[in-house]
């Protein structure tokens, strides 16, 4: 779906810009209502800071009793640290 949205984009751009030539990023920025800077200042930010949200994800993971995890797990409730775990019908 991304891909055909991706390629919808581009020709679509291709039809409307007789002018000057629209790069692919510049409707959603456009949309969003940021510039290519914040766009790329915020990448930069998530990438220099990813270690931590890798190691919130080990720290799940042990809480969960596994060595990783996995997309499915994200969304898992919280085990119960001490007793039963409640189960709700």
């Amino acid at each position: 779906i991304l891909n055909a949205l991706a390629g919808w984009r581009l020709t679509e751009n291709k039809k409307r810009s007789t002018k000057r030539e629209v790069h692919f990023l510049e409707p959603s920025l456009h949309g969003s209502r940021i510039q290519a800077e914040t766009l790329n200042a915020m990448m930069t930010v998530a990438k220099n800071s990813r270690a931590i949200g890798q190691k919130a994800g080990l720290l799940m993971a042990q809480v969960h009793g596994l060595d990783e995890m996995k997309p499915w797990n994200h969304l898992a409730a919280m085990p119960a640290l001490s007793g039963e775990a409640k189960v709700y019908d």
